[in-house]
């Protein structure tokens, strides 16, 4: 492992300096906004691409490569790097282990009021006193109506990671709203039936898996016809494409305390740092996921979403705490900052 992330180094670093020749990608190279935002731009067009013309493929690869990933670097941003409320932790915890009933069939349908009601403690934990009233309501409607939460969610989903890395951003002195503004434009256009002509008609749909991706896509649309399921699919591939390059690449772009890119020797460090004892239990968690839901026929895709929604509670939370914070409200770095 070490000779691998030396060999990627010194390629990195001969990179980078050819890279540093060229006056406009050494201004590039060298400004963090302007590298956040090459980023943010990057993700968006192979996003918007993949959605309009494989949506499906987008939603079968995406959980499965990235899935797991995103779920631990959620949990390093939110929790490790940030301060959460111990009521906000508890109830991520409480979530993780509703599911793991619903999961192992000894649950019922009243596991997933307990989540909603889940998630909103969490929310009315992190929330200033105005909102409290608010949060609390919403909660008690989700936990009555816990399929049409479950609705909401799907799709609002994406616009709290990409709200949350603005926020975030934000407060370094950085910015990423363009990419809020982007996503929430393209949305309406689909949903306006612009982009009718660009979408495919008939998308690559994997076979292992057809159960699970049909009941995915249809939630997106409630039941809507052939167009509206269409846009629906669209608007949330684009969103989950949009909501893994939040946390695995513009969050650790936005949290890092140096101005520029670091080795991978350090950053590795810095991961290591920051998850401890949980570094490799979350690679080996990865690995097995991995060929689980590429493989699997339906039901490993199942056990990931309800297992990862420990993270939609633990994410609007955060979303709330970076709300009343008042700067960088950051835990001390410790690697990541030598």
């Amino acid at each position: 492992m070490a000779a691998l992330i030396e060999l990627a180094d010194v390629a990195r670093t001969e990179s980078y300096r050819l890279v540093m020749r060229v006056a406009p990608l050494r201004a590039l190279l060298l400004h963090r906004q302007h590298r956040l935002t090459l980023l943010a731009a990057g993700s968006f067009v192979v996003s918007t691409a993949l959605a309009l013309r494989e949506p499906i493929f987008s939603l079968f690869f995406g959980a499965a490569v990235l899935g797991v990933p995103h779920l631990i670097a959620g949990v390093r941003h939110q929790a490790v790097k940030r301060r959460l409320s111990r009521v906000t932790r508890a109830c991520a915890i409480g979530s993780l282990a509703v599911a793991l009933l619903l999961v192992s069939g000894n649950g019922g349908t009243w596991c997933w009021p307990v989540l909603m009601a889940l998630l909103g403690a969490g929310l009315i934990s992190e929330s200033r006193a105005l909102t409290a009233l608010p949060v609390s309501a919403a909660t008690i409607a989700m936990a009555a109506f816990p399929g049409m939460a479950m609705l909401t969610i799907t799709h609002l989903h994406a616009v709290s990671s990409l709200t949350y890395a603005a926020k975030a951003a934000r407060l370094r002195g950085l910015s990423l709203w363009p990419l809020l503004a982007w996503f929430t434009t393209l949305t309406l256009l689909a949903l306006a039936g612009v982009l009718d002509p660009l979408m495919a008609d008939t998308p690559w749909v994997p076979a292992r898996a057809f159960q699970s991706i049909l009941d995915e896509v249809q939630l997106t649309a409630a039941g809507a016809g052939p167009a509206w399921l269409k846009r629906a699919v669209f608007i949330y591939a684009l969103g989950q494409s949009l909501h893994y390059a939040v946390w695995l690449r513009l969050m650790p772009e936005v949290d890092r305390p140096t101005p520029n890119p670091k080795p991978f020797r350090a950053q590795l460090a810095a991961l290591r740092a920051d998850l401890g004892g949980w570094l490799w239990p979350a690679v080996l968690l990865a690995a097995i996921v991995l060929p689980a839901m590429l493989l699997g026929q339906g039901a490993a895709r199942q056990l990931y979403f309800t297992l990862s929604f420990f993270h939609v509670g633990l994410e609007a939370a955060g979303l709330m705490a970076l709300g009343r914070t008042d700067g960088t409200r950051l835990v001390t770095p410790r690697l990541d900052e030598r």
